[in-house]
C-alpha cells in the first residue's frame, strides 16, 4: 500500500509525527470499515486529499475511507469535514463504533470522555443527537444491570447543581422526567429523596400536583413516640381566619406558577401565630435558575403550612364540640325536668 503526501503538508516530519498519533487509535475502525467496504489493501495507493491537508486511504474502488488530515483530524468514511473534531466517522452499518472492554476492574468504563478546560463554560462531555423524525429519536439510551444512567453534580461551589436535568418542549404532551417502574417485590417510577441541607425538598412541585392513584402518609405507630392527647383544638382552631381570595398576577411572580381563579386558605402568618410548629420557610429557585442561568438570582422565600396537619386538629375540635353540646343537652334535660316537677305541684 503506498501512501503519498498532499504538496500543502508542512514537512515530512510533521506528517510523520501526525501519523503516529492517529494511527493507533484508527486501526481498530479501519479494520472493520474495510470489511464492511470490501477492500483490497494490496492495491490500495495513496492520493493527495480532496482539501489537499492530508492522505486518503482509497479502496481498489477509488473510494476514500479514511483520512489523516495535516491538523491531526481523522476521518473514517464520508465524515463531516465542517465539524471542529479530532475523529470522525460515518457509516451506514449499525453501529459507526463500537467499543468492547473485559476489564475486571471495579469501576470500568469502557468509554470515556472527558472536557479538562477550565472556565464559565457549559460545555459537555459527551452530546448525543438524534432526529430523524418528529416523534422519533432518542439523544441518549443506556442499559444497565443495576443502573441505566447515573448522574452527578458534585464540584464545590456557588450556584445550583443537578444531578439529572430534563427538559420537554415543543411536543402535544410534554414529559421534561418520566419514569417507569414494572415488575419486581417494589416497584417506584420516581424515587427522591433530599438530606444534608438547611432546606431539603425530596419533591417540589411548581404548579399543580396531580396524582389519580393514593396520597399515603406515613402513620405507623413503630415510627412515633411522645404519644400525647391534643387539647384546646376547639380554641385553636377558632382563633384561625379563613379567606377566600386570587393569587397575585405579576410578572414578579411568573415563575412561581401560580394558580387562577379564586381560592380558599389561610395566611400562613395567621396560623403561625396560633401554631407555629405547621409553618415552614419553603424557597423557590430564582427565575434566572430556572432559565438554565449559572449564579442567577436569589431564590423566592415564603412561608408556607402543612394543611394534613389540620385535620387531626379539625377532628378534636369536633370532638370537643360534640362533648359541649351534649353536656348542654344533658343540662337541658335536667332543667326540663325540674320545670315539670314544679309544674305538677
Amino acid at each position: 500500500m503506498a501512501l503519498r503526501p498532499s504538496r500543502n503538508v508542512a514537512g515530512v516530519a510533521n506528517f510523520q509525527a501526525t501519523l503516529r498519533r492517529s494511527i493507533c487509535f484508527c486501526l481498530i475502525f479501519l479494520s472493520q470499515y474495510a470489511l464492511s467496504q470490501q477492500s483490497d489493501f494490496s492495491r490500495s495507493r495513496g492520493r493527495e486529499a480532496t482539501q489537499a491537508t492530508g492522505f486518503d486511504f482509497i479502496n481498489s474502488a477509488g473510494d476514500t475511507i479514511m483520512r489523516i488530515q495535516n491538523d491531526r483530524m481523522v476521518r473514517i468514511g464520508a465524515a463531516n469535514s465542517n465539524l471542529p473534531t479530532l475523529l470522525g466517522v460515518k457509516s451506514t452499518r449499525l453501529h459507526a463504533g463500537h467499543f468492547v472492554s473485559d476489564s475486571s476492574t471495579a469501576n470500568s468504563q469502557t468509554l470515556r470522555a472527558e472536557f479538562t478546560a477550565t472556565g464559565q463554560l457549559n460545555a459537555a462531555a459527551i452530546f448525543g443527537m438524534c432526529r430523524p423524525a418528529p416523534y422519533y429519536g432518542y439523544g441518549g439510551r443506556f442499559e444497565g444491570g443495576f443502573i441505566g444512567a447515573d448522574g452527578m453534580a458534585l464540584a464545590a461551589g456557588i450556584g445550583e447543581r443537578y444531578g439529572v436535568r430534563g427538559t420537554g418542549s415543543n411536543g402535544v404532551a410534554n414529559y421534561g422526567v418520566f419514569g417507569s417502574a414494572l415488575n419486581g417485590t417494589f416497584s417506584y417510577g420516581v424515587f427522591g429523596t433530599a438530606g444534608g441541607a438547611a432546606t431539603n425538598y425530596a419533591v417540589y412541585a411548581s404548579g399543580d400536583l396531580v396524582y389519580t392513584g393514593n396520597l399515603i402518609a406515613l402513620s405507623d405507630q413503630q415510627f412515633k413516640e411522645n404519644l400525647r392527647p391534643v387539647e384546646g383544638a376547639l380554641a385553636a382552631i377558632r382563633q384561625l381566619r379563613p379567606y377566600q381570595f386570587t393569587f397575585i398576577d405579576h410578572p414578579r411572580f411568573a415563575h412561581l406558577h401560580l394558580p387562577a381563579g379564586r381560592r380558599y386558605g389561610f395566611l400562613a402568618q395567621d396560623v403561625q401565630t396560633v401554631l407555629p410548629e405547621l409553618v415552614k420557610e419553603a424557597f423557590h429557585p430564582s427565575a434566572e435558575v430556572l432559565q438554565g442561568e449559572q449564579n442567577g438570582g436569589e431564590p423566592t422565600r415564603y412561608l408556607g403550612y402543612n394543611p394534613t396537619e389540620l385535620i387531626p386538629l379539625l377532628v378534636k375540635a369536633v370532638q370537643e364540640q360534640q362533648a359541649l353540646i351534649e353536656q348542654q343537652q344533658q343540662a337541658i334535660k335536667t332543667l326540663e325536668a325540674k320545670v315539670a316537677e314544679l309544674s305538677g305541684r
